[in-house]
């Protein structure tokens, strides 16, 4: 166990840093001492300017650019890419349009749908459910691709991708089970599901020529911290989480260190959480 603290405590002298961009500027803040406790990072990183996009003032769980691994759980790190925040969960990667900790929710959308209607790989929006849930007014939108049909006339919900140098018909369709007469007369390759907003919904069903904005509108999740109890321990000796990304278990910080126990005299060992 003593051994284990010592890796910790060796990690943690490559800290922090207190911002999500990719930009080196907070470099120059260098100090003479050996070691800057991470509430002093806390304060640093309120002050910082926005890390990526619109999020601004991004704290945990939240880490991501070149904040190490230990500064927040896997499944809530951030990239930044052309300017934009973005979060990757399992084989899809989303565009963060908006992030508001307060209410513990965020706006997604697809990047492999942004701007674009037309998949390279299809794969449905699956998200871990311990942690993402759908907000309560998300629709359904279903994509059926690489359609054939006998249908003479064109519908409002038809569009064409290119494979291969094929133009193909696809169609889309509104709701968790989607029906419609085009089913009956087509036969599709594939389907994708993808969640979107209500006013999305209000938006295609007066134009259906508008798939693109819907699709780039995204989605709203909510989302919990599955170590949230942990944290709420942690903060209650005066620490601040962190994550073992090794052990995959949070940590409590004290200063630069892990905390040794809590006030209370009850031993925490140093604050890796079973």
């Amino acid at each position: 166990m003593e051994r284990r603290r010592r890796e910790i405590f060796s990690l943690l002298k490559d800290r922090c840093p207190p911002g999500l961009h990719h930009h080196h500027h907070a470099l120059a803040l260098q100090l003479t001492a050996l070691s800057l406790s991470l509430s002093t990072l806390s304060h640093l990183h309120s002050l910082s300017p926005p890390p990526c996009g619109p999020l601004v003032n991004v704290s945990y769980p939240f880490t991501g650019g070149d904040r190490p691994a230990r500064c927040g759980p896997p499944e809530f790190r951030l990239g930044c890419v052309a300017g934009f925040p973005e979060l990757t969960a399992g084989l899809l990667t989303y565009r963060v349009l908006a992030l508001d900790q307060a209410r513990r929710s965020m706006n997604l959308s697809r990047t492999d749908l942004y701007n674009n209607t037309c998949l390279q790989q299809y794969a449905n929006t699956t998200l871990n459910s311990t942690i993402f849930t759908l907000a309560s007014d998300d629709q359904g939108l279903t994509l059926f691709y690489e359609c054939s049909t006998l249908m003479t006339l064109k519908p409002e919900n038809l569009f064409d991708c290119e494979i291969n140098g094929t133009v193909t018909s696809n169609y889309y369709l509104i709701g968790a089970v989607p029906t419609d007469p085009i089913l009956n007369v087509s036969k599709c390759h594939v389907s994708v599901t993808v969640p979107i907003l209500q006013s999305a919904v209000i938006m295609l069903t007066a134009n259906r020529s508008r798939l693109g904005e819907a699709l780039m509108e995204g989605f709203e999740v909510n989302y919990t911290n599955p170590y949230e109890d942990q944290c709420g321990k942690c903060s209650g000796i005066g620490g601040e989480c962190g994550f073992d990304s090794d052990q995959g278990k949070p940590i409590c910080i004290c200063g630069d260190q892990i905390c040794p126990t809590s006030t209370t005299g009850t031993s925490t060992d140093h604050c890796l959480f079973n």
